[in-house]
């Protein structure tokens, strides 16, 4: 039995189309919020972890041997750290022996470090990286040479970004202090 009226049930309606514009605004909003929250939360894991590495670098400077940090990037774009310990022979002998500390992941690929020279050039780590040495004597920072800034220089500040947020640490460079901005 046909009732004369016509089956318009092709496609979408306008309101079930705004319905799905709608939700798929809503999962892309929720997808980009939580990968700020992640890329921020991977910017503070660094910034802590890399205090942590100086802290504990400035501790071990203060014994008899002499012990280098070394920041950097890797190939994949992590942010790594080594410590590399020149351990004075016992014996009388006037000698000494590097030893390299295994590699450490700071901070993801996600996150971008920058340093600030003494000079008041900034630098965006690279593979080649930045060093980091304290006097044994007073826990200051020490000149060094090496890595991509060229000559002496000491680093007096350190900028990590990632997830729209920026974590920044300062390196006070006669107290060999390590504070959080």
């Amino acid at each position: 039995m046909k009732t004369g009226l016509r089956d318009n049930n092709k496609g979408f309606s306008l309101v079930e189309l705004l319905a799905v514009i709608a939700i798929m605004a809503l999962m892309l909003g929720m997808f980009l919020l939580s990968t700020n929250v992640i890329g921020s939360r991977a910017c503070r894991q660094c910034q802590k972890q890399l205090r942590h590495e100086l802290d504990q670098v400035r501790v071990a400077s203060m014994g008899k041997n002499k012990v280098v940090l070394h920041l950097y990037k890797n190939p994949d774009g992590k942010i790594m750290v080594q410590q590399t310990t020149t351990i004075a022979k016992l014996g009388g002998v006037a000698a000494t022996e590097d030893v390299d500390g295994e590699e450490r992941e700071i901070g993801s690929a996600r996150v971008v470090v920058e340093v600030e020279a003494s000079d008041g050039a900034t630098y965006a780590l690279n593979n080649s990286g930045v060093y980091f040495q304290f006097n044994r004597s007073t826990g200051a920072f020490k000149e060094i040479s090496g890595g991509q800034v060229g000559g002496n220089y000491t680093i007096k500040k350190i900028s990590i970004t990632g997830g729209g947020v920026t974590e920044r640490l300062t390196l006070h460079g006669i107290t060999g202090k390590v504070t959080e901005d």
